[in-house]
C-alpha cells in the first residue's frame, strides 16, 4: 500500500496550531474518523491501494476489484461520521466534553455537502444512482462555491474563525490534485 502526504495536510495542521486550536484532539479524532472508513472497506471486501493524507483527511484509493453496490458504497462513505458520533457519545459518558464536542463537530463538518467531504460524496453517489444522466458534477461545483462563500460570510460576521474558510480553500485547491474515489 502506497502512503503519500500533500502540502495541504501540513498547511492545515500548521493553521490549527497557529490558531490555538486543540490540534491533538482534532488529529486523533480525524484518525478515528478515517479508521471507520478503512474498517468499512475491509468489511465490504474492498482493498486499499493508496492512502493520501491531505487537508480533508485521508483520501483512500481502492484497488479495482469490483464495483461496490450502492449500499456498500454508502456504508463506506458514512462510516467515518458514524464512528465520530459514537466516539462523541463515549467521550460524553466519560465526562470529556472537549473531545466529545470536537468529535461531534468533526462528524457534522464531514457531512457538509462539499464535494470532497463525505457528505458531498454521499450526495454524488446517491445522485448518480437516482439521476444517472444528470449533471451531478456541475451541481456540486455550484454547491462548493455556495459553501465557500457562506464560510466567508460567517467569518466576516464574526460567527466562525478563519480556519473554516481556509479549510474550504485548501480542500478546493487540493481536490484538483487528488483522485477522489
Amino acid at each position: 500500500m502506497e502512503i503519500t502526504f500533500t502540502f495541504g495536510f501540513f498547511a492545515l495542521w500548521a493553521i490549527l496550531l497557529c490558531l490555538g486550536r486543540n490540534a491533538a484532539a482534532v488529529f486523533v479524532l480525524s484518525l478515528i474518523h478515517e479508521s471507520g472508513h478503512i474498517i468499512a472497506m475491509i468489511l465490504t471486501g474492498e482493498r486499499i491501494k493508496r492512502l493520501t493524507f491531505y487537508c480533508g483527511g485521508i483520501a483512500l484509493k481502492k484497488e479495482v476489484l469490483y464495483t461496490a453496490d450502492e449500499g456498500s458504497e454508502l456504508i463506506i462513505l458514512s462510516s467515518g461520521c458514524i464512528v465520530n458520533f459514537l466516539a462523541a457519545d463515549i467521550f460524553l459518558l466519560t465526562g470529556n466534553r472537549l473531545w466529545a464536542y470536537t468529535s461531534l463537530g468533526l462528524g457534522l463538518f464531514n457531512l457538509l455537502p462539499f464535494s470532497s467531504l463525505d457528505g458531498g460524496r454521499i450526495i454524488k453517489a446517491a445522485g448518480e444512482h437516482f439521476f444517472p444522466y444528470g449533471d451531478i458534477d456541475g451541481a456540486q461545483r455550484v454547491t462548493d462555491i455556495i459553501i465557500l462563500l457562506l464560510s466567508f460570510i460567517l467569518f466576516f460576521a464574526g460567527l466562525t474563525g478563519a480556519g473554516l474558510p481556509l479549510a474550504f480553500i485548501l480542500l478546493t485547491l487540493e481536490k484538483k490534485k487528488l483522485y477522489m474515489p
